[in-house]
């Protein structure tokens, strides 16, 4: 399916975004552009590949933002990200840089959707390098 007609799916199976405690708040349109433009943009062949298997999941079942934009708490991964449900598939991080744009898809148990290659991870992070897709 065309990406353009999976984001426009997305926003119409997405329901009411949460309110987080210290979170700049975004709605599913957001996100959804911003899958959009990964999926299509991105110069990081995993995050592109990670954002268009998201954007299918989001076009396919219901979902909500649980968490607007917030850092991260857990370890050394202090990344800023948004976090989204997936109705039967779990919550997922969505992972940006400081400008905004997204590099990094983390599921449900904290493991990459797609590992990035030496050069395309953020500073400061460590990640193996195996493939890891638990969506159906």
């Amino acid at each position: 399916m065309h990406l353009l007609s999976l984001r426009t799916q997305a926003v119409q199976r997405a329901g009411k975004p949460r309110q987080c405690p210290g979170a700049q708040p975004v709605n599913s349109r957001f996100v959804a552009d911003l899958l959009f433009k990964t999926a299509a943009y991105s110069s990081l062949v995993s995050a592109r590949r990670a954002a268009r298997l998201i954007l299918e999941r989001l076009a396919e079942h219901r979902w909500f933002v649980s968490c607007g934009i917030h850092e991260g708490g857990s370890g050394a991964d202090r990344s800023r990200r948004i976090t989204i449900a997936i109705n039967r598939l779990g919550q997922w991080h969505l992972k940006l840089r400081g400008n905004g744009s997204l590099w990094d898809i983390t599921g449900p148990d904290g493991r990459r959707i797609y590992p990035a290659r030496p050069h395309e991870t953020s500073p400061g992070q460590l990640h193996s390098q195996y493939k890891y897709n638990p969506l159906p």
